[in-house]
């Protein structure tokens, strides 16, 4: 696994230069492969960090991760498990767990972002909790990989009305490394107004 992804990192600034820093990659890993080898994990992600890309810990809440392990990790973002954020508008349960979680990453200097945001009022309660970001259906569909440049390029008006789509140059690329074809969900900053929504 290190030597796949430390390749691909190595990528952005190498012979097939893309022209994005790898200081703008975001390489999402789940807390439940985590867990698995927590040491081993630490290892290699320190490792590839110190080529410029960063990490973020996807599906978080899900997988019985250690707070030991949490601030021992070189992860700069959060994502909460959208199990939780799709039933904070009628679980107070999950949304005190959400709310905990936004707290707990803004503590440790994580950037947190929700995932499953489906709703308006999902999105303003995610920003009354301080969310810096959220990802999910309200904002956009998943948009296969090789309709994307197409997509930022020539952003839809919904998505230029919820101001979803910043400068491609200024903006992290999120890899998500699944083993099949990639597709990604737009995401905005919770805590920005966009233009014309409510």
């Amino acid at each position: 696994m290190t030597t796949t992804l430390r390749g691909t990192v190595s990528w952005f600034g190498g012979p097939n230069d893309t022209g994005v820093s790898p200081k703008h990659l975001e390489l999402e890993i789940t807390e439940t492969s985590i867990m698995n080898d927590p040491q081993r994990v630490i290892r290699t992600l320190n490792q590839i960090r110190q080529l410029g890309a960063h990490f973020a810990i996807d599906d978080f809440g899900t997988g019985y991760s250690s707070f030991t392990y949490l601030t021992k990790l070189p992860v700069s973002c959060i994502k909460i498990d959208k199990s939780f954020v799709q039933t904070i508008e009628t679980d107070r349960d999950n949304s005190v767990v959400v709310k905990s979680i936004i707290d707990l990453g803004h503590n440790l200097g994580l950037n947190v972002v929700a995932e499953g945001v489906e709703t308006a009022n999902s999105k303003n309660l995610l920003r009354a909790f301080h969310c810096d970001e959220g990802q999910g259906f309200y904002f956009c569909r998943p948009i296969p990989a090789d309709a994307m440049t197409k997509f930022l390029l020539n952003p839809p008006a919904t998505v230029k009305e919820r101001q979803l789509v910043g400068e491609i140059t200024g903006s992290k690329l999120t890899a998500r490394i699944e083993g099949s074809t990639a597709s990604l969900s737009s995401f905005q900053s919770i805590n920005e107004k966009p233009t014309g929504v409510a």
